[in-house]
């Protein structure tokens, strides 16, 4: 880690769609912040990447995210999903982690994880320091043990099919509640999550979920309309 910058971005993925899409979000990062340094960790060697770390063994659902998450990369990580779209230079978040360990956004779409209130973080959109050695070691260990039981316990009344999936929101937040890690809660303009209705404050920084290039633009000005304080209205975007 020496040789590497203080502060770095990492994007994790596997399969051809992900690559695709991790090739697109670079590329906008890049335009954005010149001086950004990116790890890459994939099924395979990408180019345009500062780094790329190949592991062959990527579980191809949801879970594989949790076996790649990792501090070792960088002092401080910026983590963020293939399908996001940065519309402005995000760097500036790093100097949270001088006073906070992981910073991420509420998850509009889920819901309270075994107790009321317990409310998961969106996993999309991370910063995290080097104290979160444990945090990923314990979010591993609910999908070794946990993660069924688990699914079934925070995920009632959602159809069988999603109850079935792997999914990684309920477990970090279950890691985040035993462990010590110093959480801060980003606003959402930070992980805007398009097709969900949302509340926003301000002008939204980072775009997140699946759509092409000129999608993301169109939906930059769409968001940025209204008031400071507005609504997001997701049905108006997705009929």
């Amino acid at each position: 880690m020496s040789n590497l910058p203080l502060n770095g971005y990492l994007y994790i993925a596997y399969g051809d769609e992900h690559i695709k899409e991790a090739r697109i979000a670079v590329d906008r990062l890049r335009a954005v912040d010149s001086k950004a340094h990116v790890t890459l960790v994939a099924d395979r060697f990408v180019e345009g990447f500062d780094r790329v770390v190949v592991k062959s063994n990527i579980p191809g659902d949801l879970s594989g995210k949790a076996h790649c998450l990792s501090n070792e990369y960088y002092t401080n990580t910026f983590f963020l999903d293939t399908d996001t779209y940065i519309c402005e230079d995000p760097s500036a978040l790093f100097d949270l982690l001088a006073y906070f360990d992981l910073c991420a956004v509420l998850d509009p779409a889920e819901i309270d994880v075994y107790m009321p209130g317990l409310t998961p973080y969106n996993s999309g959109v991370m910063l995290f320091g080097p104290k979160t050695t444990e945090l990923f070691s314990r979010l591993r260990w609910y999908y070794k043990t946990e993660n069924d039981k688990l699914l079934q316990d925070s995920l009632k009344g959602f159809p069988s099919s999603i109850r079935r999936l792997k999914m990684d929101q309920p477990p970090l937040m279950l890691a985040i509640r035993d462990t010590k890690v110093r959480v801060h809660s980003l606003p959402s303009i930070w992980n805007a999550r398009y097709r969900f209705n949302i509340s926003l404050m301000g002008k939204v920084k980072i775009i997140h979920g699946p759509v092409t290039v000129a999608g993301f633009k169109a939906l930059e000005i769409a968001m940025n309309k209204g008031p400071v304080n507005r609504c997001w209205d997701a049905a108006k975007w997705t009929k």
